[in-house]
């Protein structure tokens, strides 16, 4: 508990004198990049073309709930299927700028509340481009030293593996007809 931080108590417009917890937070920064054989505004379609089975492109087993809010907006509520039978449900904010090639991807709820990702596709020619993920992810918990290493490697180790599972998935439907 953080003493002396005070929060307004509801409808009373004072202050309580009971302290406001903050739980300790990792946050990881967490860079990579992708490249595609395609314009940056094919694969933005594509990538931000969100579906119920984009997990079994990614290489994961789960379900994907979408709903669209005005704006270029949606709500996705990702179930994950673990191996050991458990399952995370996590919900995320999506926003898409198509005049800048660029989304980003906020967790609303679930084990990476307040986690975020900016994606960013480049023209790197006529037909070729990257996508540029820069990532924040967040963990409620206290990790420091190796703990903390293992963690990062681990995150950008998964995230890495989810592009090349979607990377693949684009080829061969850019390529060959839907996968999805």
């Amino acid at each position: 508990m953080l003493a002396g931080v005070s929060r307004p108590v509801e409808g009373r417009g004072c202050l309580s004198p009971e302290p406001l917890y903050h739980p300790v937070m990792v946050s990881i920064p967490i860079t990579f990049s992708q490249r595609f054989p395609f314009q940056a505004k094919t694969v933005f379609r594509w990538a931000t073309d969100y579906q119920p089975n984009d997990f079994q492109l990614m290489g994961h087993t789960g379900k994907r709930k979408i709903a669209a809010l005005p704006g270029n907006a949606f709500v996705l509520t990702d179930t994950l299927f673990k191996t050991d039978g458990t399952k995370v449900t996590k919900k995320k904010l999506v926003r898409i700028f198509p005049d800048r090639l660029t989304w980003t991807n906020t967790h609303l709820t679930g084990p990476n509340r307040h986690s975020q990702v900016l994606y960013q596709l480049v023209a790197e020619g006529p037909k070729r481009s990257r996508l540029d993920f820069m990532g924040q992810h967040v963990e409620a918990r206290t990790l420091a030293g190796r703990e903390l290493q293992n963690l990062a490697a681990r995150v950008r180790r998964d995230d890495i593996a989810i592009w090349k599972n979607l990377a693949r998935a684009m080829g061969k439907d850019l390529r060959t007809g839907p996968t999805r």
